[in-house]
């Protein structure tokens, strides 16, 4: 499916790393993008860089 998304999410002690990938298509499936963003695991920094996270998984 080529508008499905993919974001891995890990917590690492305060923080919480994404790390989103790129979608190549049904047969080829996700590449990782090289981008890794971190953020406080404050809930509204969270949902931002997890929103932002998801619209740089193009």
């Amino acid at each position: 499916m080529a508008s499905a998304k993919h974001v891995a999410v890990e917590a690492k002690g305060s923080q919480v790393i994404f790390r989103p990938s790129r979608n190549l298509g049904a047969k080829e499936g996700f590449e990782p993008t090289g981008v890794e963003q971190t953020s406080s695991t404050d809930p509204d920094d969270v949902g931002g860089l997890l929103l932002a996270s998801f619209q740089s998984a193009a």
